[in-house]
């Protein structure tokens, strides 16, 4: 009878250890899957924006995307992580007259803003710099035999966008501003 018993406590042992590592693997999947959409998302994104560019200005263009979007993250979903996509293009559209130079155009889009550089401007490299604020309220409300369990998650970031050139002075300096607030809620009763 001990035998038995004992064995069905390691059934049950081993369905939970097996079924903790599948949501483990399961969600790194998602996470994996949303990153791949995101990169190619912004890919694409890139490239049509510097197509239309290419075509509106009948130029060389030189185009590069940096985007910081907050993907999930199972340590703590409501907060997320920030994660670091990019893409470049350089697309040659134009079609001068007989004997001139092109236009050329060189655009940097960091996140939904677009800044413009000239062609006297030598990129060496952008510096980032992030200042994350996280809030975190919980709130329980009792009412007989139900509780009622609420949390809401806030997270108000400064980025700051360096883009220097190869004396590492600066360019351009571009700084946003980004707030985001997510609420999760629960009730438990009898």
């Amino acid at each position: 009878m001990k035998i038995i018993h004992f064995r069905k406590a390691q059934a049950v042992l081993e369905i939970g250890i097996l079924g903790t590592i599948v949501l483990i693997v399961f969600s790194l999947l998602v996470g994996y899957v949303q990153s791949l959409n995101d990169e190619q998302y912004v890919l694409m994104g890139n490239f049509r924006q510097a197509l239309k560019k290419a075509h509106d200005e009948n130029a060389v263009i030189s185009y590069t995307t940096l985007e910081d979007p907050r993907h999930v993250d199972i340590n703590a979903p409501l907060v997320g992580k920030r994660t670091n996509l990019s893409a470049s293009n350089y697309i040659h559209w134009a079609v001068p007259y007989v004997g001139e130079e092109p236009n050329k155009g060189f655009y940097y889009q960091i996140n939904d803003e677009v800044v413009a550089l000239t062609e006297d401007d030598e990129v060496e490299d952008i510096v980032f710099a992030y200042d994350t604020d996280i809030s975190r309220v919980f709130n329980k409300v009792e009412a007989g035999d139900i509780i009622k369990t609420s949390q809401n998650v806030g997270v108000v970031e400064e980025l700051t966008y360096i883009i220097r050139d190869s004396d590492e002075q600066s360019i351009k300096t571009v700084t946003q501003n980004r707030t985001e607030s997510k609420q999760r809620s629960w009730e438990t009763g009898q």
